[in-house]
């Protein structure tokens, strides 16, 4: 308490002055530290709560390096002002939205595994499950068959809608964290939809969700995946949640050669005012790396009684928005994003996205997400225009 109450009473006296109060954090540091540029802290979170006590415009300043999160970093409103960036030009700060796997072992072949924590029911806990695994800062394939190309199911067949059926040779595999990836009518787009039994009927039918319902459902183009069985390629990966085990066949080398994180939520920055009367005004995110948050069970086109909107629960993005005005996202590199780079939700004015890099992202680079018609306390289609004034320009977006 005493540490903070010096750091607080040093950022106070800095601002009082004239000059914008710093705060720094660097992989060494020490959350315990007054978070000076000789004593940093080691998470952002402890600097932000640091940057609260004090009048801002404030600065947090990272040290190059690496920073792993258990948890997303929350930003809202008492944070207006604030500035995230890295201390050296290069996004030499690494934020990842995960934790790294260790333990590796060889298992069959060249296929590794590595313990990680059981699945558990209260989501966004350590142990949830994870439906992303980055590798060397790329999203690495989930096991699946066939291994590319444009589907078709590489020996399992549409049935209907809610179901495929597998034959007779796989019908003894575990299908517990499987998923069919399938495109939907005439391929225009394209629904993740998850098994919903561990394994087929005597008949070799997996149910599987039925998705938005949009378009005439599923076709018969389909790749079906996160099945051990289908672990056939270097670069792929798959969990068993209930074993505690991921495992992974490396491009080259040893597991232990790459840096591997399991993602710990679907963001890794979440900036949201209390309201859209109280947004969380000119945030800036700068000159940083943000690599990796997860995907999800499932992913439909449409909710229930919505018309062509995104369900709320997948508006997700690895820096999301809401309740936001003048947030600006620039010179950053966005990487391995299980849904969106970034995510402007709802109530969001004014933001900036330049000069980014944003690559292997599970949805698209930018979303802006407004209010559909007849959502939201509005009277008119005019008031109802809330996501608005943006400017997204120069940005580099890859393999979306």
């Amino acid at each position: 308490m005493k540490k903070l109450i010096f750091s607080a009473c040093l950022a106070l006296f800095t601002a009082s002055i004239g000059l914008a109060a710093e705060f720094h954090v660097a992989p060494n540091g020490d959350d315990k530290n007054p978070g000076t540029a000789r004593k940093p802290f080691a998470t952002i979170a402890r600097a932000r709560d640091a940057a609260r006590l004090v009048p801002g415009p404030n600065t947090i300043l990272l040290r190059p390096g690496r920073y792993f999160n258990t948890e997303p970093i929350v930003l809202d409103d008492r944070d207006s002002g604030l500035t995230i960036r890295d201390k050296t030009p290069g996004a030499t700060a690494e934020v990842y939205g995960g934790v790294p796997v260790t333990g590796w072992e060889k298992w069959k072949g060249n296929i590794w595994r590595a313990p990680v924590p059981k699945d558990t029911p209260i989501d966004g806990a350590q142990g949830r499950r994870f439906f992303n695994l980055i590798v060397d800062g790329k999203p690495a394939t989930m096991a699946q068959t066939p291994n590319a190309g444009s589907g078709f199911g590489g020996g399992a067949g549409r049935a209907g809608n809610t179901g495929i059926r597998v034959p007779q040779e796989w019908r003894g595999y575990d299908y517990s964290d499987a998923q069919v990836f399938t495109f939907v009518g005439a391929n225009w787009f394209s629904e993740m939809r998850k098994a919903l039994q561990p394994s087929p009927n005597p008949d070799g039918l997996l149910p599987i969700d039925g998705g938005s319902g949009g378009f005439g459902g599923m076709n018969d183009r389909f790749f079906l995946r996160g099945v051990l069985e289908f672990l056939d390629e270097p670069g792929e990966w798959c969990l068993k949640h209930k074993e505690g085990f991921v495992y992974y066949q490396p491009v080259s080398g040893t597991p232990d050669q790459h840096l591997i994180v399991r993602p710990t939520g679907e963001k890794l920055f979440e900036i949201r005012g209390r309201a859209p009367g109280t947004p969380a005004r000119n945030i800036t995110l700068e000159n940083l790396s943000l690599i990796g948050s997860d995907f999800c069970s499932h992913w439909w086109l449409f909710g229930e009684n919505q018309d062509a909107a995104t369900p709320d629960p997948l508006q997700q993005g690895l820096v999301f928005g809401e309740n936001v005005d003048g947030l600006i996202v620039k010179n950053c590199r966005i990487l391995a994003a299980g849904h969106s780079g970034v995510w402007l939700n709802k109530h969001a004015l004014n933001c900036v996205v330049e000069n980014c890099l944003i690559a292997g992202a599970g949805f698209a680079g930018v979303y802006a997400n407004g209010f559909m018609p007849g959502e939201g306390p509005f009277k008119s289609g005019a008031e109802s225009y809330v996501n608005k004034g943006h400017r997204i320009e120069n940005n580099f977006i890859y393999d979306c």
